[in-house]
């Protein structure tokens, strides 16, 4: 239905960012936002990442949370059937030679420099993974009190 119908404060999902182009936004198994605000033709949901969303109030919504929110928890149980959804197998850098990871070489078994990088180089944990200032105008970050 669409958003300017729906009660402010309800939880929904399969959000269209812009009319009448599909459903972009809360599509993943067991996800949901919540509808906290209305001006001036916009709409304003609360993500599961406390992002903040303005959409436009003729875009449409389903009311509900999505299904199948235990999917985070299923086990594949063998490589076989990682193979039959598309996974590749994965290699450590540790186990590689230095000439094709930065962690690579050594005798034996040897510990990762202080930041772990991925093959490139470019540092893999601790840095943030997404450009907040891009689209700064669609989406802000939600204060957690």
């Amino acid at each position: 239905m669409p958003l300017y119908s729906i009660k402010l404060f309800s939880i929904v999902s399969m959000v269209e960012k812009v009319p009448k182009k599909g459903s972009v936004l809360i599509r993943s198994a067991g996800s949901s936002g919540v509808l906290i605000g209305r001006a001036a033709g916009l709409v304003t949901i609360k993500l599961n990442s406390c992002w903040q969303v303005f959409v436009k109030e003729s875009s449409m919504a389903s009311i509900g949370s999505v299904s199948n929110g235990n999917l985070k928890y299923l086990s594949l149980g063998s490589a076989g059937k990682a193979r039959g959804q598309g996974f590749r197998p994965t290699v450590r850098g540790v186990a590689k030679n230095p000439c094709d990871h930065p962690h690579g070489g050594g005798n034996g078994k040897k510990s990762k420099k202080p930041c772990p990088v991925n093959r490139y180089g470019i540092p893999s944990v601790g840095k943030a993974t997404k450009n907040r200032k891009i689209d700064i105008k669609k989406r802000r970050l939600f204060k957690k009190i």
